[in-house]
């Protein structure tokens, strides 16, 4: 009888133990990583810091004056972010493009070459709508820069935050250029706050997550809310590896 006790006991036990849960991720999509490493960029006399886990290749191109560009472009995008998070979920989600160029072309050029040149891009940006146009000079790793700073900010559109910099030394001109999304949809429906848990269908699984300060639309897709600040702030300190 005693023994029955003792093993109807130890049976209630096991099943008043609470089941441990799967702990829900927290995934801030919005967010670019970048832990730069030094990069030469060939032919170009300038080295640029690149995050590894971005797509690095090589930029080789003839304009149609005949100028050839060379140089290196880097990429953070979907395929880099679904290996970054390691998460099934990423399949459902929108998140931020952003990319760094650099390259340069050997060719006999005016004096002027590059505030020339900031300034046709920034004639163009004020042609397409873009807003917060912005030209500087600037000093940086022994070379002066003509900058040209802008975003889209159009209803049912991508936002995007966009950078062009040009510098002459001698016949060499360089030509870096910058390109982030704030906004990975065209619509949504609300906001999810950091301490929300999302359900998203992927492949006939509900899977869970938290998301930060991610847009949701109306299909359940999970989108970046990037802010134009934090794309600038990302610029700045890709420009200030440089060397």
């Amino acid at each position: 009888m005693r023994l029955t006790v003792l093993i109807l006991c130890f049976c209630l036990a096991g099943i008043s133990r609470p089941v441990a849960e799967t702990p829900v991720p927290e995934l801030r999509i919005d967010d670019v990583p970048f832990a730069p490493r030094g990069v030469q960029s060939t032919g170009c006399g300038f080295s640029v810091g690149v995050d590894a886990r971005w797509r690095t290749e090589k930029v080789a191109k003839t304009d149609s004056r005949g100028r050839k560009w060379q140089g290196l472009k880097a990429t953070y995008g979907a395929d880099e972010a679904k290996a970054h998070f390691n998460h099934p979920i990423i399949a459902a989600t929108a998140t931020p493009l952003v990319t760094f160029t650099g390259e340069c072309a050997r060719h006999t050029w005016p004096e002027t070459a590059a505030r020339d040149r900031t300034e046709r891009v920034a004639k163009w940006a004020r042609s397409q709508g873009y807003r917060d146009i912005r030209t500087r000079k600037q000093r940086h790793a022994g070379r002066t820069w003509h900058i040209v700073e802008y975003q889209t900010n159009k209803k049912g559109t991508l936002w995007t935050s966009q950078q062009t910099l040009m510098s002459l030394q001698n016949d060499v001109l360089l030509r870096v250029s910058f390109f982030g999304t704030t906004s990975a949809c065209r619509g949504f429906n609300g906001l999810l706050s950091a301490n929300h848990t999302h359900e998203v269908e992927v492949d006939g699984k509900t899977l869970r997550a938290r998301f930060g300060d991610a847009k949701t639309i109306n299909n359940g897709i999970v989108c970046a809310q990037r802010r134009h600040g934090e794309n600038l702030k990302l610029f700045t300190t890709i420009r200030r590896t440089m060397r």
